[in-house]
C-alpha cells in the first residue's frame, strides 16, 4: 500500500502579469532565478563566427548534409554553446519544420516552469451523505484532476479505503467525474491512423491506465478456433470478440483492434497463433475514460467487499460533498521522466490541460495551456507568434517550430535552476533509456547525449543536450522533414551529426578521424 501523502496546493503566478505587460519589462526584470537576459543577444549574430574550435565541425556536418539522402528532404541545425552562447553549428535555423515529439520539450519546460515540480495531481472520492451502520444511503463520487500518473492499483486503493471507512453498502450511484478538463476528447490536427492506439487515447480529467486496456493474447493448449485472450484490468466495460485460432506451426497474425469507428469498447481478435508461441500483448484505447474509470472502480468496490446498489454514471460532482479521501500522485519533477523518456502523448496533453486549468482557470483546455506556453516564451525572449502550437505533445501536424526556437529554450530551461535537474533529467539518454535506448550505442556516445526525439510519418527530430569532449555543454536541434519512407536512415544521419558536435573543440581527436580515412 503507497504510503498516504498530507494533501498540498501550491500558488502559480501570484502576480497575474499579462503577456503585454511582460513584453514592456522584460528588459528590466529577471524571472526568479532563471538567467533570460542575454540568450537572444548571445545566440544571434554568430552565424559568421566560425573559429577554429568549429571549423572542422562546420565542414563534416556540412559533408553530410549533401548526401543525396536529404536531396529531397528539409533539413535545420542549430547547435550553441549553452554556457557562452557560442555558435557551433547552423544551417536552415529559422525554417519552421514540423517538430513532432519535440513539442514535449515546449510542454513539459513550462509545467516545471510555471507548476512547480513538487506539483502533485490529486484524485478524490467524496459522499453526499454519510454512511449509517455501514450503509451510505447516496451516492460516492470520484473525481479526477487531471492525473497522468493514475493507475489500477491507485485505484484499488481507494476502494480499499473506502471499505476501511466502514461502508459495506453504496445504495445509491458511482459518479465520475472528469469535468477538471473541458470535453474536447483529442488533439487539434490529430489524425485517425491509429486511433485506437495507446498514443492517441482520449484526453479527460478523470482516467485509467493512460485510458488503456492491456490485451494479453495466448494460444490455446488445443489446434482450433480460439485462443486465450485476458484484459488487464480485468473489467466488463470491454467485451472480446475471439475469432483468431490455434494453429500448428509457430505463425503469429494476431490482429487486436477495438471498433473505434462505431465508438464502441468491442476488442477484436482476428489472425492466427501457433501453440508453441509465446504470449503477445496490445494496449488498445478505450471511449469515455471517465465511464471506464468509475467502472472498474465499481468492480473493484465489489471486489472488496462493498456492493453497489446503483449504476455508474459520468456527473459533474456536487459542491457540497465530503472528501473521504484525496489520492495524490508523485511529483511532477518525477513524472515529467515518465513523459520525455518513452514519449508518452497522453500524459502530456493532460498535463497542458492542467496548466491552463491551474493558471486561468477550470476547465482547463489545450487552449489554456498554450496561453501559458506563451508566457515561457516571452520568459526565454522567444516570440510567440513566431511558432504554432496546436497540441501539447507533437501529435499534431499543425505545429510549426523551428531548431533557432528550440534551442533558445534549451537554454533558458538549462540556465533556469530552480528546474533545470528535473527537466534534463527527464530526457532520453542515448545509448541507456526511452527512445534513445537504441541508438548512439558506440563507446564515444553512450551517456554524452540526453535529448527528445519526435517521428511522424515524413518527420523526425531529435533536440536536446549533449557534452562535447572539450567538456562543453551544448544545446542542440536537428530537424527532418519531407521525406518518404523509413524514419530510420535519417535518425541515423541525426547521430552522425551528433557525433560530429561531442567534438566540438577537440581539434585533435578530428585530426585522428582524418588520418583514417
Amino acid at each position: 500500500m503507497k504510503k498516504r501523502i498530507e494533501k498540498q496546493r501550491y500558488g502559480l503566478l501570484e502576480n497575474g502579469m499579462k503577456k503585454s505587460s511582460l513584453l514592456l519589462i522584460l528588459p528590466l526584470i529577471t524571472y526568479l532565478s532563471c538567467a533570460t537576459s542575454g540568450i537572444r543577444e548571445e545566440v544571434m549574430g554568430r552565424s559568421d563566427s566560425i573559429s577554429r574550435d568549429n571549423r572542422h565541425v562546420v565542414q563534416r556536418i556540412d559533408e553530410i548534409l549533401k548526401e543525396s539522402l536529404l536531396k529531397q528532404a528539409q533539413v535545420g541545425v542549430k547547435a550553441v554553446s549553452v554556457a557562452s552562447g557560442r555558435f557551433v553549428y547552423e544551417h536552415q535555423p529559422h525554417k519552421l519544420f514540423t517538430p513532432a515529439s519535440n513539442m514535449k520539450l515546449y510542454t513539459t519546460a513550462t509545467a516545471l516552469r510555471f507548476l512547480r515540480p513538487e506539483f502533485r495531481f490529486r484524485t478524490e472520492v467524496s459522499l453526499d451523505s454519510q454512511s449509517v451502520r455501514g450503509v451510505l444511503e447516496g451516492n460516492l463520487h470520484l473525481k479526477g484532476y487531471g492525473d497522468p500518473s493514475f493507475d489500477t492499483p491507485d485505484l484499488l486503493d481507494m476502494a480499499r479505503r473506502v471499505k476501511l471507512a466502514g461502508i459495506d453498502t453504496v445504495q445509491g450511484d458511482i459518479i465520475a467525474d472528469g469535468s477538471y478538463f473541458d470535453d474536447w476528447e483529442y488533439g487539434e490536427g490529430w489524425m485517425y491512423n491509429g486511433a485506437d492506439s495507446w498514443y492517441a487515447a482520449q484526453i479527460s480529467g478523470l482516467g485509467l491506465n493512460d485510458n488503456c486496456v492491456y490485451i494479453e493474447v495466448n494460444p490455446k493448449e488445443s489446434l482450433g478456433r480460439g485462443v486465450r485472450v485476458s484484459p488487464d484490468p480485468s473489467t466488463q466495460y470491454v467485451s472480446i470478440v475471439d475469432s483468431a485460432y490455434t494453429v500448428q506451426d509457430s505463425l503469429n497474425s494476431i490482429t487486436v483492434r477495438r471498433k473505434w469507428r462505431d465508438r464502441e469498447n468491442v476488442i477484436v481478435v482476428a489472425g492466427s497463433l501457433g501453440v508453441s508461441c509465446e504470449s503477445v500483448g496490445f494496449w488498445r484505447n478505450v471511449e469515455n475514460p471517465p465511464l471506464y474509470t468509475g467502472t472498474v472502480f465499481r468492480e473493484m468496490l465489489e471486489e472488496v467487499g462493498v456492493s453497489v446498489k446503483g449504476d455508474v454514471k459520468v456527473e459533474k460532482v456536487p459542491e457540497n460533498t465530503q472528501n473521504l479521501f484525496i489520492h495524490l500522485s508523485p511529483p511532477l519533477g518525477t513524472l515529467v521522466a515518465a513523459m520525455n523518456k518513452p514519449s508518452n502523448n497522453l500524459d502530456v496533453e493532460m498535463v497542458l490541460k492542467t496548466i491552463g486549468a491551474e493558471m486561468y482557470g477550470t476547465p482547463g483546455s489545450a487552449e489554456k495551456g498554450i496561453q501559458a506556453v506563451n508566457q515561457l516564451l516571452v520568459d526565454a525572449g522567444l516570440f510567440p507568434d513566431s511558432l504554432r502550437m496546436t497540441d501539447g505533445s507533437g501529435l499534431s501536424r499543425y505545429n510549426q517550430v523551428s531548431p533557432d526556437q528550440t534551442v533558445r529554450l534549451l537554454i533558458y530551461m538549462y540556465r533556469c535552476f530552480e528546474v533545470q535537474p528535473e527537466f534534463v533529467a527527464s530526457l532520453p539518454i542515448g545509448g541507456i533509456d526511452g527512445t534513445l535506448d537504441n541508438r548512439m550505442q558506440d563507446s564515444t556516445l553512450v551517456r554524452r547525449v540526453r535529448a527528445k526525439t519526435g517521428t511522424l510519418s515524413g518527420a523526425s527530430a531529435l533536440s536536446g543536450y549533449l557534452s562535447s569532449r572539450k567538456g562543453d555543454i551544448i544545446a542542440f536541434s536537428i530537424m527532418m522533414q519531407g521525406y518518404i519512407g523509413s524514419s530510420g536512415p535519417f535518425r541515423e544521419l541525426q547521430d552522425r551529426i551528433v557525433e560530429i558536435l561531442v567534438d566540438y573543440g577537440s581539434v585533435k581527436s578530428f585530426m585522428k578521424k582524418e588520418r583514417k580515412k
